[in-house]
C-alpha cells in the first residue's frame, strides 16, 4: 500500500475555508487507515480533479475553516475500471500508487458518489496537461477570450432591419470565438491548480447565467423572436394591406416592409445555421414560402396598382354625354330633415306696437340650422363703439323698468301666445346648457342683441325616435323658460358638377330648404347677419391626383372600386365598395385598431412620410395632434345606383338618411352623388370629433 500524498503547497491550498464553495459533492464516510488502524470516519469533498478528506471538527460534522485535509487523492492517477463496488457499503478507489477502502454509511450515498467519482476520472482521461501549458500559459489564453467575449454581452431587445445583416455577422464572428473558447475552458475548469484567482473568476461567469452561452440563447428569445413574430404578422395580414390602401403611392410603406421582412428571413437563417448547435446536422432554412410571397407582392402586385398620377375622373364616365355648354351639371338632391331645436330661447322682450307671430317665428327659424358667416365679425367691431354709448345712456332706465319688462312678458305669453312685440328695439337671447365659450361680449345688429356660442348646437338633424317624449313647447303651455321643439322639413337642394375642373359643388344661394317656403319680414335683418347656412364648411369637392379634396372637410380616396373619406386628424374612416354587378355600394363598417401590438406590423414611423407627398397614404392619417374623442357608432347605409340617381336602402340597424333621392340628368361619375349624399355624414361626423370650423371666435 503506498504512501498518501501530502505536498504542503496543495495542503494549503485546500484549506476548507478555500474549497468549501467549490465542492460538487460531499459526505461523511469511512476510510481504511494506511497503517492498520481500521475504519476512521472522514469527511470526504470531491472538488475538481480532487477528493480530499478531513477529519471532523469536534464541534460539527465538518471541518473547521482553517483545517487542512488529511490528505488528498489526484483524479488524474486513477483508474476508473478498478474504481469500484467491492461488497456492501464498501468501494475501493484505484489510485496508480494505492488503493483507497471506503466504506458508505447507506446505498444510496454510496452509489451516487461512485457515479460521480467514476464520471469525473472519465472525463480527465481526456485532458493533456502538456497542451494546456503551464499555469502562466492558461492564464494568457483565457485573458485574449475574455476579450472577444466580453463579460457581460451587451443585448440589444430588437435589432432593425438596416442593422440586421451587421448583427447577424457580429454574433457569427462572437460565436466563433466561444466554440475555440468553450472546449479550452471545459478542461481548465477541471484542474484545481490553474482555478486560482483571476482564471477562476473568468471561467465562473463563461460557465454561468451571464456567459456566452446563455447569453446567445437569449440572443434567440429576444432578437429572434421579434423577427419571427413580424415574419408571421405579416403573412397572415399581407392580404389586408390593399384595405386602405388605394394607390400605388399608398404601397410605399408597404414595399419597405416587405423587403425588410425577407432581410429578417435571410438574416434569421443565417444565424441559425452558423451560431445554433445541432447535432450533426445541417439545420433546415425556414420561412422560404413566406419570403416568395413577400417577394411576389413587391415585383408583381404593387407594380400593378395604378398611379394616382395617372387617376383622373374623366376615366369613370363618358364626358361626350354632357350637352351643357359650360359643361356643369346640376343635380338635384331631395329628402326629408327631422330637426329637434336644442337651443334655449330664454325672453322676447318689446316696448312698441305688435305683430303677428309667424313673422317672429320665421326669425327664430331662419336661425336653425345657420352658423353665423365671419362678415359678422366687421360687423361686431363696428357696432361695439355705439354699443358702449348706448349702454352708458340706458343702464340707469333698464335697471328700473327690467322688473315691470319681465312681468308684462309672462303675461303677453300667458294671455296671447299668438302675438309678440314688434319693436325697434328689442332683444333676443339664445344660449345653451351644452355649449359655451366664454363670449361675454355679442355683435348689435339693428338693435338685436345676439349670443350664438355654438352654431352647431342651436339645431341639429336627428331621427324621428331620438326626440324626447315628454317635449314641451313653453309658449303654449304657460311655462317660460326652454324650448325644446321637432320640425320636419322638406330638402330640395341642387349640387353641381363642373366636368372641366372635375369638381362638385354646392352654391351658397342653396340652404337646403323647400324653395316654396314664405319670405320672412324680418329679410333686412337675416342679410345684413350673413348666417353661415352650412356650418362653416366648405361646400365644395375637388378630384385631384385620385382624391376629392375639400378645403376643410378632409379627403375621399376613390379609385374606380373604392370611396374612402379620413381626416388627417382621426383614424376615424367612411368606407364604402363599389359592386359594379349589383350597382351597388356597400358600406364597410368602421373597425377601430386597440392596442399597439393589436395594430398593423408596418410601423407607423415609415408610413408618416408618405404625408409629405401631395398626396396622403390612406395608411397613415392619423397624427400626433389627432382628436381623442370617440369615434361615431353610425352605421351608414347602402346606396343603389340606377340611371344616374343613386337611393339608399335601409337596412335593420342603419341610419336613415335625410338625403333620399341624389338626382343627375346627365351620366357623371357614381362617385360624385356618392360624395354628396355623404356630404352631411361627413360633417356631422367631424362635429363629433370636435373638428368643425369655427364660425364665430371668442374673441
Amino acid at each position: 500500500m503506498g504512501k498518501t500524498e501530502r505536498k504542503k503547497e496543495l495542503l494549503e491550498l485546500f484549506e476548507y475555508e478555500k474549497i468549501k464553495g467549490d465542492v460538487s459533492y460531499s459526505s461523511i464516510m469511512k476510510k481504511a487507515g494506511g497503517n492498520g488502524k481500521g475504519f476512521l470516519d472522514r469527511y470526504f469533498a470531491l472538488h475538481r480533479n480532487y477528493i480530499l478528506y478531513y477529519k471532523l471538527s469536534k464541534s460539527s460534522l465538518k471541518p473547521d475553516d482553517k483545517q487542512e485535509p488529511q490528505g488528498y487523492i489526484n483524479l488524474m492517477d486513477c483508474n476508473p475500471d478498478d474504481t469500484k463496488e467491492i461488497s456492501s457499503l464498501m468501494f475501493q478507489i484505484s489510485h496508480k500508487h494505492r488503493t483507497y477502502i471506503v466504506k458508505a454509511k447507506d446505498e444510496s450515498s454510496m452509489k451516487q458518489f461512485l457515479t460521480l467519482l467514476i464520471a469525473r476520472i472519465r472525463s480527465l482521461e481526456k485532458i493533456d496537461i502538456d497542451k494546456l501549458g503551464c499555469t502562466v500559459v492558461v492564464l494568457t489564453k483565457v485573458k485574449k477570450f475574455r476579450e472577444v467575449l466580453t463579460n457581460p454581452l451587451i443585448l440589444p431587445d430588437r435589432v432593425s432591419p438596416e442593422m440586421a445583416e451587421e448583427w447577424v455577422k457580429q454574433m457569427k464572428n462572437y460565436n466563433a470565438s466561444f466554440n475555440l473558447a468553450d472546449p479550452f475552458i471545459k478542461q481548465v475548469e477541471q484542474i484545481s491548480e490553474f482555478c486560482r484567482g483571476e482564471v477562476k473568476e473568468y471561467i465562473d461567469w463563461f460557465g454561468g447565467p451571464e456567459g456566452p452561452r446563455l447569453a446567445m440563447i437569449r440572443c434567440e428569445e429576444t432578437v429572434l423572436s421579434n423577427w419571427v413574430e413580424y415574419i408571421n404578422k405579416t403573412s397572415s395580414e399581407i392580404t389586408t394591406y390593399q384595405d386602405n390602401r388605394f394607390f400605388r403611392e399608398d404601397f410605399k410603406d408597404v414595399a419597405v416592409h416587405l423587403k425588410n421582412m425577407t432581410t429578417f428571413i435571410d438574416c434569421y437563417n443565417d444565424y441559425m445555421i452558423h451560431c445554433r448547435k445541432y447535432n450533426n446536422n445541417k439545420p433546415n432554412t425556414k420561412f422560404l414560402e413566406e419570403k416568395q410571397t413577400f417577394r411576389d407582392y413587391i415585383e408583381k402586385f404593387i407594380p400593378k396598382v395604378p398611379s394616382c398620377n395617372d387617376v383622373s375622373l374623366n376615366q369613370f364616365y363618358d364626358r361626350s354625354q354632357i350637352q351643357s355648354s359650360d359643361g356643369i351639371v346640376t343635380i338635384n338632391t331631395s329628402g326629408i330633415k327631422k330637426t329637434i331645436n336644442q337651443s334655449n330661447i330664454i325672453s322676447i322682450t318689446s316696448t312698441v306696437t305688435a305683430s303677428s307671430m309667424p313673422n317672429m317665428s320665421n326669425l327664430i327659424n331662419s336661425l336653425d340650422h345657420t352658423n353665423l358667416n365671419n362678415d359678422l365679425l366687421n360687423l361686431k367691431s363696428q357696432q361695439q363703439l355705439l354699443l358702449h354709448q348706448q349702454q352708458q345712456q340706458q343702464q340707469q332706465q333698464q335697471q328700473q323698468q327690467q322688473q315691470q319688462q319681465q312681468l308684462n312678458h309672462q303675461q303677453l305669453m300667458l294671455q296671447t301666445p299668438q302675438m309678440v312685440s314688434n319693436s325697434k328695439d328689442f332683444n333676443i337671447s339664445v344660449s345653451s346648457n351644452n355649449f359655451n365659450d366664454g363670449n361675454s361680449e355679442f355683435p348689435i345688429i339693428d338693435g338685436c342683441d345676439f349670443d350664438l356660442t355654438s352654431a352647431s348646437n342651436l339645431s341639429s338633424p336627428i331621427l324621428s325616435s331620438e326626440v324626447p317624449s315628454n317635449v314641451v313647447d313653453p309658449i303654449t303651455s304657460g311655462q317660460g323658460g326652454f324650448v325644446v321643439t321637432t320640425t320636419e322639413e322638406a330638402i330640395n337642394e341642387r349640387w353641381h358638377f363642373d366636368c372641366n375642373t372635375s369638381m362638385i359643388f354646392k352654391p351658397p344661394s342653396e340652404d337646403g330648404r323647400n324653395e316654396g317656403s314664405s319670405s320672412m319680414s324680418t329679410s333686412s335683418i337675416t342679410s345684413k347677419m350673413s348666417l353661415s347656412l352650412n356650418g362653416g364648411f366648405d361646400m365644395k369637392w375637388v378630384y385631384q391626383c385620385g382624391y376629392f379634396k375639400s378645403k376643410n372637410m378632409g379627403s375621399i380616396a376613390w379609385n374606380g372600386k373604392h370611396w374612402c373619406w379620413s381626416h388627417t386628424r382621426t383614424s376615424y374612416k367612411i368606407k364604402y365598395i363599389w359592386d359594379s354587378s349589383k350597382q351597388l355600394f356597400v358600406n364597410i363598417p368602421f373597425k377601430s385598431r386597440v392596442g399597439a401590438t393589436g395594430g398593423s406590423s408596418i410601423p407607423s414611423s415609415q408610413s408618416t412620410n408618405n404625408l409629405q407627398s401631395s398626396t396622403n397614404s390612406m395608411s397613415s392619417l392619423s397624427s400626433s395632434t389627432s382628436t381623442k374623442r370617440s369615434h361615431p357608432t353610425t352605421l351608414y347605409p347602402d346606396y343603389q345606383f340606377k340611371d344616374n340617381v343613386l337611393t339608399p336602402i335601409i337596412i335593420e340597424g342603419r341610419h336613415q338618411p335625410s338625403l333620399t333621392l341624389i338626382d343627375s340628368p346627365s351620366t357623371i361619375p357614381n362617385a360624385c352623388l356618392l360624395t354628396i349624399a355623404m356630404t352631411q355624414y361627413i360633417q356631422d361626423a367631424l362635429i363629433h370629433l370636435q373638428l368643425a370650423p369655427k364660425v364665430l371666435s371668442s374673441k
